[in-house]
């Protein structure tokens, strides 16, 4: 018979943790998600401010409404686009010509040449400073605040 060894680990700052992590992790997506939403109103062009003034952003946590920036006519996202993570936020803008911002368009001129506008990345900026440094900063901040309160 082969003997049987057993450790126990009793860490109590990881019970405490535990206990917390899911609210915190919670409003550390809706700090990121609110402060990516800024970043993107920040690097939008702007003419009217029609595209600004539509940007919101969204958090759903286990399959319903947590949080939204605003509620205005043309704000937000089809409920078909829900997203479907235990919490996740959305950014959206609710302007018919938003994606031909981001990306850039073409045009066709009178004298049948063709005008190409580049695109603006305003969303993919934000994003990206959401990967690198909004999202990563809040996380860690959540981590640090579960196990404050789990002392």
């Amino acid at each position: 018979m082969i003997p049987e060894l057993f450790v126990e680990v009793n860490v109590p700052e990881l019970d405490g943790l535990v206990d917390h992590l899911d609210e915190e992790l919670r409003n550390a997506v809706q700090i990121a998600t609110f402060r990516a939403e800024t970043a993107a109103k920040i690097a939008a062009p702007v003419d009217t401010g029609l595209l600004r003034n539509s940007i919101a952003s969204y958090v759903y946590g286990k399959g319903s409404f947590v949080s939204g920036s605003a509620f205005r006519p043309g704000a937000g996202f089809p409920t078909s686009e829900r997203p479907r993570d235990p919490w996740e936020g959305v950014i959206s803008t609710g302007t018919e010509y938003a994606a031909h911002v981001e990306y850039g368009t073409t045009r066709s001129l009178k004298d049948g040449g063709t005008l190409h506008i580049p695109g603006q990345f305003y969303m993919r900026r934000a994003a990206r400073q959401l990967e690198r440094r909004i999202f990563p900063v809040e996380v860690n901040r959540a981590i640090r605040r579960a196990m404050k309160r789990g002392k």
